[in-house]
């Protein structure tokens, strides 16, 4: 039972840094748009919502 808990609270310590690594990627496509004159937005998971606008 304490191998279990311990094998669920690594796996999901793994997710959890999986996903802020690809937020972190996702802010980094995010700057380049908008350095090249275009905006995206996201939700809080860091998924694009609909699609990217120029800037004006």
């Amino acid at each position: 039972m304490k191998r279990w808990l311990v094998l669920i609270v690594l796996l999901s310590l793994a997710v959890i840094s999986c996903t802020e690594a690809d937020r972190e990627l996702w802010r980094e496509v995010d700057r380049e748009y908008k350095e090249r004159g275009r905006e995206c937005t996201y939700n809080h998971k860091g998924e694009l919502i609909g699609s990217c606008d120029y800037i004006n």
